[in-house]
């Protein structure tokens, strides 16, 4: 019976190794597609939250732009600014 339990535990090892070569090998093809420009982040002034300027909420105001991770963080900002 025992030599059973060391056959699965052989197969389970070996599943696991090439599963990690599989993920080693799929990481460095996509590492080597030549991805699109870094894009710089924006710091969200409420919660500090690092956003991407596209995807954020941006918010024009005394010749800046402000740029927020969510509604709640840029409804902050509007009640606390000053008037």
């Amino acid at each position: 019976m025992s030599w059973i339990i060391r056959i699965l535990i052989v197969i389970l090892i070996l599943r696991a190794i090439i599963r990690l070569v599989g993920g080693i090998r799929a990481g460095i093809a996509q590492g080597t597609k030549g991805n699109a420009d870094p894009v710089q982040l924006v710091r969200d002034p409420t919660c500090g939250t690092f956003v991407v300027p596209g995807r954020a909420l941006p918010l024009a105001a005394d010749g800046t732009t402000y740029y927020f991770c969510s509604d709640r963080c840029r409804d902050q900002y509007l009640s606390s600014a000053p008037r």
